[in-house]
């Protein structure tokens, strides 16, 4: 084997790879290349088989399975780092879309009390004794009421509440053509069993049981601390009549409060910061005097609210 050290520098036309991964010329191409090269740093050997081109100049190897394991551990890393980031802004959106859905609700009962000389939209479930009579007959009527099926829009054929047509208390404004889109009375937080999937086929069905996903209360006070079902007579204007459903404490739409809309026609979240709506609401959807008693009090647990405090829900 012949040795030889040369200086040259690189030209692309001469070069080639070997099996092996080196780059490669052969012998009279080197020795002509390095005749009349400007030196560079580097060296040739010369062997029988040509000149085989030092370090310097050996292809660049792929990524190793170490580099592989340490870019997905990277991004693993990121990505839990930012997924909460992620999930609570997904929240933040369905909330904003929610409320949208509780103000055209909202807007759609003052059409139709507007156009019902001021009336609420009715209700089987609510007890007739609650409007205008005594404070003991007002107490027995909202004792008597169902308030944990305010979530109906229309009641299952055979149910003995049932009237003609079935349509009950929000179900009113999609019937009467306040609100055409059926997808209005679902939020897009909501996890339980009344998705708007399981009812899908059902609104263009007949006489068949819906459940949305909002709470309607269909009264409210007065100032002589009585109950009505005139939207302009009750007093403070503030009081809530529509809400996310609370018909049980697990089938919140959202876990740190609830989007409202009051009889002052404002659309608002209500923050749930001291639990007062979550603590007050039944375990379970029985139709029973204690669970109806738990929606009340979560009913005016709204109306106490000051609108007007700076921090939400904080304590005095």
């Amino acid at each position: 084997t012949i040795t030889r050290t040369c200086r040259f520098e690189f030209c692309p036309g001469l070069l080639q790879l070997s099996k092996s991964g080196m780059v490669v010329v052969s012998k009279e191409q080197m020795v002509t290349s390095c005749e009349g090269a400007r030196l560079i740093q580097g060296c040739c050997r010369v062997n029988a088989r040509g000149y085989n081109v030092g370090q310097g100049l050996r292809a660049r190897s792929a990524f190793t399975l170490i580099d592989l394991l340490v870019s997905i551990a990277v991004m693993a890393i990121l990505i839990g780092i930012m997924l909460p980031s992620i999930t609570s802004a997904h929240e933040a959106a369905r909330r904003v879309a929610c409320r949208s859905n509780v103000r055209q609700i909202g807007l759609g009962i003052v059409m139709y009390a507007n156009d019902h000389d001021g009336r609420l939209p009715s209700s089987v479930f609510l007890d007739q004794s609650l409007f205008g009579g005594t404070t003991s007959s007002m107490i027995t009527g909202e004792a008597n009421s169902e308030l944990t099926r305010m979530i109906a829009l229309r009641v299952a054929p055979g149910d003995p509440k049932l009237v003609s047509g079935g349509w009950d208390g929000l179900g009113h404004l999609h019937d009467q053509q306040y609100t055409n889109a059926p997808r209005v009375f679902y939020c897009p937080s909501h996890k339980g069993d009344n998705a708007f999937s399981r009812f899908a086929a059902t609104w263009a069905a007949g006489v068949q049981e819906i459940a949305g996903n909002y709470h309607y209360r269909g009264y409210g006070p007065t100032a002589s601390r009585k109950f009505t079902n005139m939207l302009y007579d009750i007093e403070p204007p503030s009081s809530a009549i529509l809400a996310d459903a609370m018909q049980t404490r697990l089938e919140l739409n959202h876990k740190e409060g609830l989007n409202i809309f009051r009889a002052d026609l404002s659309a608002e979240w209500f923050a749930d910061n001291r639990r007062e709506v979550q603590d007050a609401l039944p375990d379970s959807k029985d139709n029973t005097a204690a669970n109806n008693a738990r929606i009340a009090e979560a009913w005016r647990a709204f109306d106490e609210f000051d609108t007007t405090s700076a921090e939400p829900n904080s304590p005095p």
